[in-house]
């Protein structure tokens, strides 16, 4: 059971089978996602009691922004993972137009309602495909240009998903 609290721009149906078809990925389809905003254990303090404010300020949010955002995934990266525990993220690079602007408008919505958001690391948008030992190698994945297209933003509260639309009102 998962207990962590993100937005996050999940993956369509259609383009995490392509992925899953290409590139060969470890991870379900269904969980392929680049994360906005992680917010940290749904029992913090901060959170506790304030799933339906966090959701109203992402719905507020999200209709404002009036539009869907669109671009590739081409090609892969490798990173160390935050938790060190001796495997690295294997990912699809998102090249996407908009995506940095909305990640930090996403943001600033988030302080304003008194929400605050990890920032133990920069942004690098990302889609994680599998998670491999340090010191193997990374795998031989080509993964030309897909395009995608992201029309909702999904707030994930531990297993609970829920969904608006990007579209505007």
């Amino acid at each position: 059971e998962h207990t962590g609290v993100m937005v996050a721009l999940f993956v369509p149906a259609n383009v995490a089978q392509q992925l899953v078809s290409v590139a060969g990925v470890a991870e379900e389809p269904s969980m392929l996602h680049i994360t906005l905003a992680y917010l940290g254990d749904n029992t913090d303090v901060q959170l506790a009691g304030r799933k339906a404010d966090l959701l109203a300020t992402l719905m507020a949010w999200a209709t404002q922004r009036g539009r869907p955002l669109a671009g590739t995934l081409g090609g892969v990266g490798r990173f160390l993972t935050a938790e060190s525990d001796g495997t690295n993220a294997v990912y699809a690079v998102p090249d996407v137009p908009g995506l940095i602007e909305l990640r930090q408008s996403l943001v600033e919505r988030l302080v304003s309602a008194g929400f605050q958001y990890a920032q133990n690391h920069g942004f690098t948008p990302h889609i994680t495909l599998a998670y491999v030992p340090e010191k193997r190698a990374t795998p031989n994945i080509r993964l030309d240009a897909l395009p995608i297209t992201f029309d909702r933003v999904t707030l994930a509260w531990g297993d609970e998903r829920v969904s608006c639309s990007l579209e505007g009102a």
